[in-house]
């Protein structure tokens, strides 16, 4: 694409080649200024477009642009997207004349052979600035259209208008504010970046300027949405803001993303009031992506009935050990260190493991207890400790609590009963079996405290 220059005599001779244009009678492709009204204070810069809608496949256009100097200047004409979406373009962007008001010989055409275009599009954009109060058409001269063929193309022509006014009514939300999008997103002070990703299950605070850039004290009706990619509104609020004159707010809202599916959500924010004279700046938009949480944590590790609590003496041989364990992602591992050595604990219910330490020794004992989740998050109980001084130990004594009791019978039922080597331990009468005869043998001649 060649970069544009001043119309010479190259432009005739291209396009008495490529374009034909007829009268609006047969009108058929639309060319438009747009937006066709525009409201703007002195001063302002802004821009137009001229838009190109085909009827039929084109490959070039031609136009001239006249407009009230004393209103409005054209600082430059930029060629738009229209003709380049066929191929490489040749491009003229006029020549500018401020003091008789007009832009002579914009032109664009498709130089790659045989290319055409059949899709609505930008041919070009006007870059202007408001001089002072007043009324200005902007209106489209020597309007050409034609395609590769040499066939005429049929056109209508819509022109526009620009008001300078000192007071208008203007509100916008700006987009220099956060850049691209105009919308911040914050977590607990610090600012989303727009390729950020965000996480299910926090809060965010949606952020936005609202500013007055009109001559007229307003009041704002905003809102602000979250869709997902059906369209469905999973979030909505809407309030009053006022604005001075020249003056701005910041006004944000907490959006909750608790329950929501991953995925694309565009968030949309509007500020609108009566009479807005350049409404395009009223909306904007920013697209995020929800993901599902990531675990980073390890299990949550809590001791439980009957383990001591740190710093207990015992007068027990034994030392019970249970923890409940929780994780979102699942538990995996369990580990009792006891004295600096690692042991598997037992899972007994859901979420509840445990150890029991037996036969001990007068002295003291340090633990804690690690564990794991599915996704090898690591976490490390508080670390205790207890002394443990036993009772003289006796027959019958299986708890080592000192005492031969219905604490003992329990023990002998659950964890000897049965048939047994002759004297092993609860074979009191020495007859292969840990049975009822044992039972009335501990009750009739061991029951009650141990004696050394």
């Amino acid at each position: 694409m060649r970069a544009g220059r001043k119309l010479g005599v190259v432009a005739p001779i291209l396009f008495s080649l490529l374009l034909i244009g007829i009268s609006a009678s047969a009108a058929e492709t639309v060319v438009s200024v747009e937006p066709q009204t525009k409201m703007v204070r002195p001063n302002e810069t802004f821009y137009l477009n001229i838009t190109v809608d085909p009827d039929v496949p084109i490959a070039g256009v031609q136009c001239d642009i006249r407009f009230n100097s004393s209103v409005v200047i054209v600082n430059s004409v930029e060629e738009g997207d229209l003709l380049k979406k066929g191929g490489d373009t040749y491009f003229l962007s006029g020549e500018i004349d401020n003091k008789n008001g007009t832009v002579k010989g914009i032109a664009s055409a498709i130089t790659t052979q045989g290319a055409s275009v059949m899709e609505k599009g930008t041919f070009v954009i006007i870059n202007l600035t408001a001089k002072s109060a007043g009324v200005t058409g902007i209106n489209l001269s020597n309007v050409i259209v034609g395609n590769t063929t040499g066939e005429p193309v049929g056109i209508y022509v819509i022109n526009g208008s620009v008001t300078v006014s000192p007071k208008i009514h203007d509100i916008a939300i700006s987009e220099e504010y956060c850049p691209p999008t105009g919308i911040k997103i914050i977590r607990e002070g610090e600012e989303i970046p727009h390729d950020q990703n965000l996480t299910i299950g926090r809060e965010y605070q949606i952020k936005f300027k609202i500013e007055n850039r009109g001559g007229f004290n307003e009041t704002a009706s905003v809102t602000i949405e979250v869709r997902n990619e059906t369209e469905y509104v999973v979030f909505s609020k809407s309030f009053n803001k006022t604005i001075n004159i020249g003056e701005y707010v910041y006004s944000y809202r907490t959006w909750d993303t608790s329950g929501l599916s991953p995925g694309a959500y565009t968030i949309r924010v509007e500020a609108s009031i009566p009479n807005d004279a350049n409404p395009d700046d009223n909306v904007r938009t920013r697209k995020v992506f929800l993901e599902a949480p990531v675990d980073r944590e390890g299990p949550v590790i809590e001791f439980v009935y009957p383990t001591p609590p740190n710093g207990a003496n015992l007068t027990v041989n034994y030392v019970n050990v249970t923890v409940k364990v929780t994780d979102k992602s699942g538990v995996c591992t369990v580990l009792l260190n006891w004295n600096g050595e690692n042991e598997t604990m037992n899972a007994i219910a859901p979420e509840i493991y445990s150890v029991n330490k037996t036969g001990l020794t007068e002295g003291t004992y340090t633990f804690k207890v690690y564990a794991n989740d599915t996704l090898n998050n690591w976490n490390v109980s508080e670390t205790r400790t207890v002394t443990v001084a036993p009772p003289p130990i006796c027959e019958g004594d299986f708890n080592g609590d000192g005492y031969v009791n219905i604490d003992d019978v329990v023990y002998m039922v659950v964890n000897l009963w049965g048939p047994c080597e002759p004297g092993a331990t609860g074979d009191f009468n020495g007859d292969g079996y840990v049975n009822i005869d044992d039972v009335v043998y501990m009750v009739v001649n061991l029951w009650g405290p141990c004696t050394t």
